[in-house]
């Protein structure tokens, strides 16, 4: 009486987890949740696995209980049949929620409902059954015996899809990889084609992907590091293309990022003479000024920093050299003083002897 008992629990939650898959995939006629939600399809899984340990577990039972008895075969035979023909229609009804959460084909609605709710749910009754014909003197009926053999046919199928699907993903974990040394391969020819290109080359290729929104400080960053005159003008030219210039070259200038503040005074220092405007003068008085309090408030602001400062020496041989271009204009003499002033509170080793030297002279000017 025990093992009908124990067996009839162990089916319980059984049915229970088949039919919450069947609601939730509304018997797979429905969409499986997608975006944020689409999280909640590994519940679906977790049921599936749930409702396998329990039919797995109860029929087990039923084979202790002597409920294939029937079969007339060796000792160990009906253990196997009974795990091979529960696990084959555990193995179909996870196949069926695996390929209905994928997004597969339409055929999914009729085959999940045939794999995935009516042969567990058969199994359910069939081991129900059985457990309950396991008496002395007490064979299972011929509806039993025939739900059994039928079970077969979804078992059969369930080790087909298991295996079916066990290939798809085997093929696809093979094209995962192939594309993936693929893309490897590529990236790497295109980095070793980009590594070698001359520079006046790169900065044509870069800067043709630009949009015609694109800012200041995206061509203007790389000006100091540059030493060719060519690769200098080009991108001075391209910078003075942008859309508002004068507005965009006046904010840039007052950045709190010293790369891009470089770059700015960098394109004022070597756009030509003749094409120097003096309303540039007072955004590069800001920029020197706003160099001078950074100077102050950070001591190491001389050790070179690759992303946001790498040549803080030459932007302030920049600053100097672009400051000059503007003789007439007071703004960016006073800006000097006051940087001069600020390197005045740095140790000598700091500074370099140009520079040194260049302060100190106009900090001795009244």
């Amino acid at each position: 009486m025990l093992y009908p008992i124990l067996t009839t629990i162990l089916l319980i939650p059984a049915v229970l987890a088949t039919l919450f898959n069947a609601a939730s995939t509304k018997a797979f006629a429905g969409r499986p949740p997608s975006g944020p939600d689409a999280m909640g399809v590994i519940v679906l899984l977790f049921a599936a696995i749930i409702a396998g340990c329990a039919f797995v577990l109860a029929a087990w039972l039923c084979v202790a209980a002597g409920a294939f008895s029937w079969l007339n075969a060796p000792a160990g035979v009906p253990f196997a049949l009974a795990t091979i023909v529960t696990l084959g229609i555990v193995f179909a009804a996870a196949c069926v929620v695996i390929v209905w959460m994928e997004r597969a084909k339409p055929w999914i609605q009729p085959v999940g409902l045939i794999f995935g709710i009516i042969a567990p749910l058969l199994l359910a009754l069939t081991l129900f059954l059985l457990a309950w014909s396991a008496f002395p003197d007490t064979h299972p009926g011929r509806i039993t015996r025939f739900l059994a053999a039928i079970l077969c046919l979804p078992a059969f199928a369930g080790y087909l899809s298991a295996g079916g699907l066990f290939i798809l993903f085997f093929r696809q974990s093979s094209a995962n990889a192939r594309r993936t040394r693929e893309a490897r391969i590529e990236f790497e020819a295109e980095w070793e084609r980009k590594r070698n290109r001359a520079p006046l080359e790169a900065l044509h290729e870069d800067f043709a992907a630009a949009s015609l929104n694109t800012p200041l400080w995206w061509f203007i960053a790389s000006l100091p590091d540059h030493d060719d005159p060519a690769c200098r003008a080009f991108i001075i030219d391209r910078a003075r293309r942008v859309p508002d210039f004068e507005n965009d070259l006046t904010h840039t200038l007052d950045s709190t990022h010293p790369r891009y503040r470089h770059g700015c005074v960098d394109l004022i220092r070597f756009t030509p003479i003749e094409s120097l405007r003096p309303e540039w003068a007072a955004p590069l008085a800001a920029a020197i000024e706003r160099t001078a309090a950074e100077l102050r408030d950070h001591p190491t602001w001389l050790q070179p920093d690759y992303e946001a400062n790498p040549y803080p020496d030459e932007l302030l041989r920049a600053l100097c050299a672009a400051a000059d271009l503007f003789p007439q204009a007071p703004e960016p003499l006073r800006a000097l003083r006051t940087l001069a002033q600020a390197a005045s509170t740095l140790q000598h080793t700091d500074l370099p002897d140009d520079l040194r030297a260049r302060f100190e002279k106009l900090c001795s000017q009244p």
